[in-house]
Formats: structure tokens, sequence, C-alpha cells
């Protein structure tokens, strides 16, 4: 090397030496920033630091700069840009990770000699993290800003990823929005897209990870308040997800070239978000479809193809465009004189002067799909809801259920206080039913069902109610409880832990603990019991004690609390309508909810808890997703949370009412019920809801009030009556309720079909 570039070369790793020395510091002062002990905290920023001095001391004294043949050609991928990502990711997660050191009970964790350490507080705890992790990223930067004006035309393929990745983000309800920026997710890929098609294998593995590692933490940061595991295994579920797909989808991007690779490409990514939502570690959270929850038109297709159809059309629409930037490019290199080799390196494929207009054909293509479905979600809704109807005039056709939103936080041992609360909001709801149903002139009861959210009453109501109220405090709540849910005079539901004894090796009695949802007649007794089917993997259910006891006893010392999976998908059995409950995440998962009604299910009545989020960001999120439900299946969606968002939203995923998020408050909704099939009804082999009418809502706020009967309940459980599993007759069904996750199965068929058209033209038969 010349006397200048080598020069240039040691400045620029130098820096790598100098940041890596901040470290010595943090084991003496300040206090806040001491490494004192060796948690999965701080083993990863040693490990982030320990790969910046050992790659700046092999670049110093063993490897020269590789010399680029070619301004254009593929260029490796530097050990900068891994080391910047891997100090990105470090960063990001420490910040979002901080929010624990203000919770009292993680930091009760800690003094109790936890594994362990955080700040006082999270402004002390994120200022840590800079101090670490700020010098690493600085001279990353530098590094890199410096490498990359070597390299000619096309250095800048990490940032943009990262932009592809905060795009993304912005899609869907952020912590810059709540509302999110739907629209974004129509160009959020583009860029990711673009350098996907001029990169090679190992560069789209690299970047394909990058960007999942990137985006799942920056949609997921509220995870970090979840348990003191939760961000990290997400971070390393979802990054290893992304690998393996990078991994596999990198060989077809390659050799399927235009005009099918926007559709390839499209196809695989659809694909992947099924598979990802799927089996024990499946997490469907983040689905392209889910950002389009307020454009309700194009959410009408999910009625035909799942939430996989509303994903398909935005990465197709993406790649399209991809496309089109390429042949943009393309051109622009052309008429500024540069050779056509360089362009060729540049822009793999087809080449231009040879079909000047195959780059747009995708995009009109794909632009007119977009206006199909448009056109199809308003023609469906247009046309299955009469707007002049009203639910007043309906009368039997609709129920009237109260949503509670307590807002307080189950985890902490306010039991007594949250029950108050509940009791007052209930109570205060019924008093407005029943003045709406005096009014209306409305027969029956003035509410059918009143809903609390996930573990709104804590205390295991099958224990404590056996036990001496006078001894135990939580016996005595119960007891309340109990009294009161008898005086209200109608149907309640309500989350709560449950279990079960069952027998276990030799004549050991083993206890099966459950995420519950009761559901409670107006006598007083258990009409029936829904277990949560679906739990989330490593803090709330981890099968495999005996394969990894390693896996399992390090989640223990972090305070992991499992339960254990509900087997049944039950439908309950109210007089007058049949509904099932999801509980907390489960209603984002397509195939769960399906279950449910196919099983017979009127209304999807979530009740989730999402306080512990501390931000109302992730309770928007997780509506916006249980919103495809409602459009999947043609059912009405009713949510009652501890905190927000507590809605209900009628069969087309639209919001006729709800509360804000963090706020004491009730939601008195009238709900038309859904239809039956009749002849006239069917179109084209899909069977679809005709529902009439709009709801009546009541929104109920006020200062708590109000006391209990004191009579006491004794009865505290009963058996569940029997339910037939099988479909009721005459219901409709969409086609995606019908004949369930078919379109990526679809995707995989034109994946397959493609590659092996790709195969045969570079392998013809002779």
């Amino acid at each position: 090397m010349s006397s200048l570039r080598c020069k240039t070369y040691w400045i620029k790793y130098t820096l790598y030496v100098s940041a890596s020395l901040v470290l010595f510091p943090l084991f003496f002062w300040p206090q806040e920033t001491r490494i004192e002990r060796m948690d999965p905290h701080t083993i990863m920023y040693l490990t982030v630091w320990g790969m910046h001095l050992l790659y700046a001391l092999y670049k110093i004294f063993h490897t020269p700069e590789p010399v680029l043949k070619s301004p254009l050609a593929d260029v490796p991928i530097g050990g900068e840009e891994v080391l910047l990502a891997f100090a990105g990711i470090g960063f990001l997660f420490s910040y979002i990770f901080a929010a624990n050191a203000n919770l009292d009970y993680v930091q009760w964790f800690i003094r109790s000699g936890g594994n362990l350490k955080l700040a006082p507080d999270s402004r002390t705890e994120r200022l840590v993290a800079f101090v670490r992790y700020g010098p690493l990223l600085l001279s990353g930067i530098g590094v890199y800003i410096r490498k990359a004006m070597d390299r000619g035309p096309d250095p800048w393929r990490l940032p943009t990823v990262l932009f592809s990745s905060l795009l993304t983000t912005l899609s869907f309800p952020s912590f810059v929005h709540l509302d999110g920026y739907g629209v974004l997710a129509w160009v959020a890929l583009i860029p990711l897209f673009s350098v996907f098609f001029r990169s090679d294998r190992k560069a789209i593995v690299f970047y394909g990870t990058v960007y999942g590692a990137f985006t799942s933490t920056l949609i997921n940061f509220w995870l970090g308040t979840f348990s003191l595991v939760s961000l990290q295994v997400i971070i390393l579920i979802q990054g290893a997800f992304y690998f393996l797909f990078a991994t596999v989808c990198a060989p077809l991007l390659r050799t399927v070239q235009p005009p099918y690779r926007f559709v390839l490409t499209a196809a695989l990514f659809t694909l992947f978000e099924y598979a990802r939502s799927s089996g024990f570690l499946g997490y469907p959270w983040g689905l392209m479809g889910a950002s389009q929850y307020r454009w309700t038109a194009i959410l009408q297709v999910a009625s035909l193809t799942g939430v996989w159809g509303v994903s398909f059309l935005i990465y197709l629409w993406n790649a399209a465009a991809s496309e089109l930037v390429r042949g943009t490019g393309e051109g622009t290199l052309r008429r500024i004189g540069k050779s056509a080799s360089v362009v060729s390196a540049a822009w793999p494929g087809k080449s231009l002067s040879g079909d000047r207009l195959y780059w747009l054909r995708g995009g009109i293509f794909s632009g007119l799909l977009v206006a199909g479905a448009i056109l199809y979600g308003s023609w469906v809704m247009g046309n299955d809801l009469d707007s002049a109807g009203s639910s007043d005039s309906l009368g039997n056709s609709t129920v009237r259920i109260a949503l509670i939103q307590q807002n307080t936080d189950p985890r902490k041992d306010e039991y007594r206080k949250t029950f108050e609360v509940l009791r007052t909001l209930t109570m205060g709801m019924l008093v407005q039913g029943n003045n709406r149903a005096k009014e209306s002139g409305r027969l029956g009861e003035p509410v059918d069902l009143v809903v609390w959210s996930e573990t709104a009453f804590v205390p295991n109501i099958r224990r404590w109610s056996r036990e001496d109220p006078e001894k135990y405090e939580l016996a005595r709540l119960v007891r309340d409880f109990l009294t009161f849910q008898k005086t209200l005079g109608t149907y309640l539901l309500t989350g709560n832990d449950d279990y079960e004894v069952v027998s276990g090796e030799g004549s050991e009695e083993v206890r099966k603990n459950y995420n519950a949802a009761v559901f409670f007649a107006p006598d007083g007794s258990i009409l029936d019991v829904y277990h949560k089917n679906k739990l989330v993997p490593f803090t709330e259910y981890f099968p495999y004690e005996k394969e990894f006891p390693w896996v399992y006893q390090a989640l223990q010392s972090f305070d992991v609390h499992f339960w254990e999976p509900g087997t049944e998908q039950t439908v309950f059995q109210h007089p007058r309508f049949r509904f099932s409950t999801p509980i907390c995440f489960e209603d984002v998962f397509p195939y769960l909810v399906r279950g449910f009604v196919r099983k017979g299910a009127d209304l999807i009545i979530n009740i989730s808890n999402d306080y512990w989020s501390l931000t109302p960001v992730e309770g928007k999120q997780h509506a916006t997703h249980a919103l495809l439900r409602a459009v999947e299946n043609r059912r009405p969606l009713l949510r009652a949370t501890a905190s927000g968002w507590t809605l209900y939203a009628d069969s087309y995923g639209r919001i006729l009412a709800f509360l804000p998020s963090y706020e004491e408050g009730a939601l008195l909704v009238e709900v038309p019920l859904p239809g039956y099939a009749t002849s006239g009804e069917r179109f084209g082999g899909l069977l679809e809801l005709r529902q009439r009418g709009t709801s009546g809502d009541y929104v109920y706020r006020e200062e708590r009030q109000g006391g209990v009967d004191p009579s006491l309940q004794k009865d505290a459980l009963s058996s569940p009556p029997d339910r037939g599993d099988s479909e009721p007759q005459g219901m409709v069904q969409t086609l995606y309720t019908r004949y369930g996750d078919w379109f990526p199965l679809f995707c995989g068929v034109v994946v397959v079909i493609l590659g092996v058209m790709s195969f045969r033209r570079k392998h013809p038969l002779e």
C-alpha cells in the first residue's frame, strides 16, 4: 500500500482500539456504569467490545485492504458493517431495557440477589448505555464512512437497509406516531429489495438478518418490560428466523431474474410471514397487512386469503417498485456514459436495451391487483351493510355488552384496590345500561354480558373459595367478589388463574396452572372455563425442561413463571349468543381464532392485560393486528383490556367505539349478531355474512363509588355444560374460515414453479 493509504488505514482501525479502551474505566467509576457482575446484560456488551478490539488488531497487523476490480461490482461484506450492526443492536437493547429500572418489582428482584444489575432509575441506566456503546458506535460510524468513500458508487447498503427497517417500523403504531403511518408500508421495502437485487448471496443473508433484527427490536421495543428475558428472546429468535429465510431465498433471488423476480419476492416474503407465525416459536407480530388497519377497503381481501393476501399486495408493490428503480437507475447510468460491464455488475438481469418496458410491467400488474382489492373491499362494505339500519330497530338481533377497563397493573399486589375499581365501573355501567334499556323499550336484561380483562381478578377463585375467609385475606377477597357477582343480575366474564391437580409419575400429584377466562351465570355459578391455548414461548411456557434443563434453569433465574397450555378451544354458551375469548396475544393468531369461529362462535371477545408495557403503543399494535380476525371470519371483535386498547369493531374491521389508553373507563356497545346463510347470499363460492345496523355505543367514566351486597356465594365452582364440537348448521363462513391458510401454500407453489422455470432456462434438457 502507498504511504498515504497505509496511514489512512492505520488511523481508521486505531479508532476501534481507542474506542475499545473505554471499557477499562467501567470497572472503576462511576458506580452506575461499573461492571460488577457477569449478568447477560454485561456479557453482551463485553462480546461486542471484544469483537471491535480483535477485529481492529487483526486488520492492523495482518490484512491489507482489498482492491476492487470494478466500482460497481458486488462489494464484499466488510467487518465494519458487521461490527456496526452488532453495536447498534446492543445499544438499542440496552436503551430499551433501561425502562425496567423504574419498575418496583424489578428493583426488588435485584436487591434480593437476582442475576441482574441496573441503575436506580431508567434515566441513569440509559446514560450507562450511551457511555458503554457511544464510543463503539461513533468509531464504527467514522470508520464506515471513511471506508465507504473509497468504495465507489455503491457504498451505502447498510444505511439503506436500516432506513428500510425504520420505514417498516413507522408504518405500524410506534414511538413516533401512535396511529402509525400505514402509507409508508407501500414504500418501506423498496430500499431493502433494491439492495437484495444487486447483492450477492452472502450479502443478502447479512442484510436480511440485519433488517429482521433491527425491525423486530424497534417494533417490539415494549417487550423490554414484559419480562426480564422477553426482548432478548425476540431479538435472537427473529434474527435467527430472518437468517434462515435469507439463506434460503438468496439463491432464488439471484437465479430468478426479471420479469418474474418481483412476483417471487412477494411470494417468498408472504410465505416467510406465515412460517414465522407458526409452531412453538410462532409470533405473528409485525405482519405487513396489519399496518393497513385504517384502510378498511383493502383489508376486505383478508376474508378470502387471510391477512397473508394483504401482506402479499404490499410486498408485490414494493418489489415491483424496486424493479422500477432498478430500470431507472440502469438507464441513468447509460445516459451518463457508464460502461455496459459496470451496469450489468450493478444490476444483474435482463438488459434494458433488450426490453425497455419489462420493468414497467411489474408496476402495472401490481397496481391493478391493488386497485382490484380496493374495489372488491368497497363493493363488499357497500353492499353488505345497510347504513340506514339502527341497532334499536333490530330488537333481539343485537346484544348489549359492557367492556371494563380498570387501568391497574395486575402484577402489583393491589388486588383489593383493583377489585374496587372494577366493581365501581361495572355498577356504573349497569345503571347506564338500565337507563338505555328503558329509553329504547327493550325487553330483557339491560346488559347481556359484562367483560373484565385478562387476570383482572388475580386471586385464584378455585383455591381461595375453599379457604376460610376469616383466616386469609385472599379468601375474603374472593368471597366479596362472588357476592358482588351474584348481585349483578347478568353474566360476567373475567380473567383469572385456574389450576387442576393430575397424577404424575408414580403416586405423585402434579398441579397444572392455567391462564384462564371464567364465565359466570347470574346466579353465581361458573358455566365454563377457557384455558389459554397459545402461551408466549420462553416467558410463559417452555416444554423442553428435560431436554434443555440449563435453559429452563436460566429462565427461572430471571423470575420467569410458567403456565400450562390449555387443550380445548372453548365456545361459551350465552342464552342469546355463542362467543370465544382468545386471551392476550392469542387474537393475533389467524388459525386460532378461525378455530373458534368454526366451532360456532358468533362473537370474538378478547381479554388482555397490556399494562406492563408502560406505553400505549403496545396496546395499539395489539389491537390493530387483532382487527384482521374480524375481517377474516366476518365476526364482530370486542376487546376488554386492563389499560387499552379496549374497543368494539364490526365484522369489516371498522372501529366503532374505543376507550383511550391508560384511563379508567367502561364501554357499553350494542352488537348486531351475525346472520345465517340464504341462497341469495352466496357469491362465487364465497359465503359472506349479511348484517344490518350500526352500533349504539355509550362511554361511561366517573369516580369510584358504591358498595357491595353483604350476601355470600358459597358455591364457587360448578361443572361446565356439555358442548358439541360440531359446526352450527346455516352459519355463513368466509372463504378463509372454510379453507384456512391456503394462500401461503399457494405462494409456496408459485416459488417452486418460478424456481423450476429458472433452473430449466439455465439448464435446458438436451
